[in-house]
């Protein structure tokens, strides 16, 4: 049972005898346990100068005139800025230092007692209403509290850990860690130079910095690129101070014996320069690197993070944005896609139309469009120029280029490449050194006004009401009818199927349609393009006007030419679909040749070659069984021995639908 409770009686006595030691050599000397005093207080104006003196070194501060304002700083061990949160906490803990309580108005016993007899640290001000000083002995045995006296009374206090700490730390933690003094306002140019070479920042005006490298022409920095580096110098931070002494041996072993690396900030007016210096890692804690300012021998780390800006590509400083004008100052803009170029300039009433108009003049709302896409024209990554990445960036030869100048905006070219897979399309800017690749690809914005401009009709859609189209030797004939729309009027002897759509589709593609070069008509031309016999014309009518005549040849090779009684010039389409919708529309009307009467050999065989003077027949063909009243299969003939009314080659299959017969009257057989 002893044995059990035991602990418990240890416990009690222990804490029995520390109740007994505080009130026999503590309590008693305190006359009111719940009274707070201030041990010293003192106007910190009128203080001069404070020394500390304790087991962490000797730390002298001195309250020096500058100019106009009197300023604190550390004359010894080194004469360097203190930081000015650390040093406005010690001078308001001296000017007014608060105890937890008062132990005892007069000291009794020996200072030993409370470590004053070698005080742990001394605190000596002088003022310019006197002198004086602060014992700091040992802590409390049973507080966190210490043992506090004024070198001229016996009053004894203790004080709060949190209250003296200021009074305890050691020199370093009172030298300012602001390595440079830099107001991003002030800076005009910035230079940085490292093992790729130097780039220089230069400001223009407030808010616009260019950028220079070595070797290329200047460019428009990205401005908060630019101030985050003036940021980063300004709020530059020791972390630990290294050599305040270094010698030649010691620079070398930090990265300084060539100081090939540097950041120099010139300010305005006659603020000077400064220069930063930047060294190695540190050996044994790659987070850190050391630094030094060219003007001082003191050598610091500070963390790789505050240097980042430094050694960021010099891409990332190039403003994001492409072009620095407004849309409504430009006067000229040329779109060059291919050999379909297309220029559009402003009138005197400001709006945009065709500098050469073929067909429309009016080029408005498409200039438009695309001068206000270049005016907000971003970067969305950038990309130094080179030889050996021609094939990466695709932009030899370009897709495109785009030409625009105006009023107060110098002429200016933008090349666009092809696009490239996962990333995007590849932009130089005139003979920039970056490429850029564009938030917003402009590329669809500048086509249309090449197709525009290269439109083969200036067609009003809305205004058509009616359409012949003829294929050959045969035609059909739709009107549109305000109800029901579109409509087939001739032939009536076939059934279209979706005559408002197939018509729409026809109209949309006329106007959609354009060419990759117009040629002046003539004889030759026209029999060239073999538009005296089209495959297909179509005649429109309107609500009011001429009709509108568009004749379309056949396809040689890969031209096919298209000519309208609109204008005197033959359009060589540039692909699109119009040919398509043509074929769709008049499937129904189109016939087949007549069948050719000649042996199964020959039909099998086909004409034979210039060079065969006696073909060999080929085997007859396995015969097919064909329906009762049914005609046989017609044989195929060659393209050449088509007869007139066919479609050519490739177009869609023919989509006959005869008339419905009439049922046979009663008796008849």
């Amino acid at each position: 049972m002893i044995t059990k409770i035991l602990p418990t009686l240890i416990a009690v006595a222990l804490l029995a005898i520390g109740i007994v030691y505080v009130y026999k050599y503590e309590s008693d000397e305190m006359p009111d346990r719940d009274k707070a005093e201030s041990v010293i207080v003192q106007d910190k104006d009128s203080l001069t100068k404070i020394t500390l003196k304790g087991a962490k070194g000797l730390v002298v501060f001195e309250r020096q005139t500058q100019g106009d304002k009197k300023e604190w700083k550390i004359t010894s061990p080194l004469k360097v800025e203190p930081d000015s949160i650390k040093m406005d906490d010690l001078v308001g803990k001296l000017a007014k230092l608060e105890s937890k309580r008062l132990v005892t108005e007069k000291i009794d016993k020996p200072l030993a007692d409370y470590g004053l007899d070698k005080p742990t640290t001394t605190v000596e001000y002088e003022s310019s209403k006197g002198n004086g000083s602060i014992l700091i002995g040992r802590q409390s045995d049973v507080e966190t509290s210490w043992y506090v006296k004024r070198g001229d009374t016996d009053r004894l206090f203790l004080c709060e850990s949190w209250g003296i700490e200021v009074f305890q730390s050691e020199f370093n933690q009172f030298r300012d860690k602001k390595i440079m003094k830099v107001d991003p306002d002030k800076a005009t140019i910035v230079k940085i130079v490292g093992e790729k070479g130097a780039r220089t920042f230069k400001r223009e005006d407030k808010e616009k910095w260019t950028v220079e490298v070595s070797g290329q022409r200047p460019m428009r920095g990205n401005t908060q690129a630019i101030r985050n580096i003036l940021y980063a110098m300004n709020n530059l931070a020791v972390e630990e101070f290294v050599n305040d002494s270094p010698k030649p041996e010691d620079l070398a072993k930090y990265g300084f014996a060539k100081s090939d690396h540097t950041v120099t900030i010139t300010f305005e007016k006659d603020e000077g320069t400064r220069t930063l210096l930047v060294g190695k890692k540190k050996e044994g804690d790659l987070s850190r690197t050391y630094v030094k300012r060219d003007t001082a021998d003191n050598v610091f780390a500070v963390s790789n993070t505050s240097l980042i800006d430094l050694t960021k590509p010099i891409e990332e400083f190039k403003d994001q944005k492409l072009f620095e004008f407004s849309s409504t100052k430009l006067k000229k803009l040329t779109v060059a896609l291919g050999s379909r170029v297309a220029t559009a300039e402003r009138d005197a009433k400001g709006n945009w139309a065709f500098a050469k108009p073929i067909v429309r003049k009016e080029a408005h709302t498409a200039t438009s469009v695309l001068a206000n896409a270049l005016e907000a024209l971003k970067a969305k990554s950038y990309a130094t120029d080179d030889k050996s990445r021609a094939a990466e960036f695709r932009l030899d030869p370009p897709e495109m280029t785009i030409t625009f100048e105006g009023e107060g905006v110098p002429a200016s070219m933008l090349v666009l490449g092809q696009p490239v897979a996962d990333k995007g399309r590849y932009m130089r800017i005139g003979t920039d050194p970056f490429l850029a690749i564009p938030e917003d690809d402009p590329y669809a914005k500048a086509k249309a006004i090449v197709d525009a401009y290269l439109a083969v009709l200036d067609l009003p859609a809305d205004t058509v009401t009616g359409m012949k189209v003829a294929c050959g030797k045969e035609s059909c004939e739709l009107a549109k009818d305000e109800k029901s729309g579109w409509q087939l009027k001739e032939p009536k002897s076939v059934v279209l199927n979706d005559p408002p759509g197939k018509a729409a589709a026809v109209i949309d593609a006329l106007g959609a349609a354009t060419a990759e070069e117009f040629i002046p008509s003539g004889p030759g031309p026209i029999g060239e393009f073999g538009l005296g016999s089209p495959e297909y014309k179509v005649v429109l009518t309107f609500k009011s006007g001429a009709p509108l005549t568009v004749d379309v040849g056949p396809a040689q090779g890969p031209r096919r030419g298209v000519l309208t009684s609109a204008h005197d010039k033959i359009a060589r389409l540039a692909g699109g679909d119009l040919v398509a919708k043509l074929a769709d529309l008049t499937a129904p009307i189109r016939k087949p040749a007549s069948p050719v009467k000649t042996s199964p050999s020959s039909v099998a065989a086909g004409p034979a070659p210039a060079h065969v003077e006696s073909p060999v027949p080929a085997p007859s063909p396995t015969p097919r069984t064909v329906p009762a009243g049914a005609s046989p299969p017609s044989p195929v003939a060659p393209a050449s021995a088509r007869a007139p009314g066919l479609p050519p080659a490739g177009l869609p299959p023919i989509e006959l639908v005869p008339p419905p017969r009439p049922s046979p009257s009663p008796g008849s057989r």
